[in-house]
């Protein structure tokens, strides 16, 4: 049985992948807090993703590039508006990053609780 084609599991399961997705990028902001001139980012809402239906890949604009074999992410960011600077032009503020990290953590717990809860009626049901 392929669970991708249950709605709500497809969902959750979209929604852990974005949030780890948001998690490397608040992760990506808090090592560079010191650096100078950083400009934080977040990622896109959810509902924008959801949106979209293919993934962003690199265009190859020679034929002689290599294909890549890394995941570059399929969620993309912005920068991060009205954000006060740094006398170094950093804009993060580490304290509003681990705010966003709880946050996150608290939502994916949220997404895995209905995964989990949907596969086990699914075993509810082949029983």
């Amino acid at each position: 049985m392929d669970v991708s084609q249950i709605g709500v599991l497809s969902l959750a399961d979209r929604r852990m992948g974005y949030l780890a997705e948001s998690q490397k990028v608040i992760a990506q902001n808090i090592a560079n807090a010191h650096r100078p001139r950083y400009r934080a980012r977040e990622v896109v809402p959810f509902s924008e993703v959801l949106a979209r239906r293919v993934p962003s890949q690199p265009v190859r604009t020679n034929p002689m590039h290599l294909q890549g074999t890394r995941n570059v992410g399929t969620v993309p960011t912005v920068p991060v508006n009205g954000a006060e600077g740094t006398i170094s032009g950093n804009n993060v503020s580490i304290e509003e990053e681990m705010v966003k990290a709880a946050q996150v953590k608290d939502q994916h717990a949220l997404a895995a609780s209905i995964y989990k809860k949907g596969i086990s009626f699914i075993r509810l049901s082949v029983k």
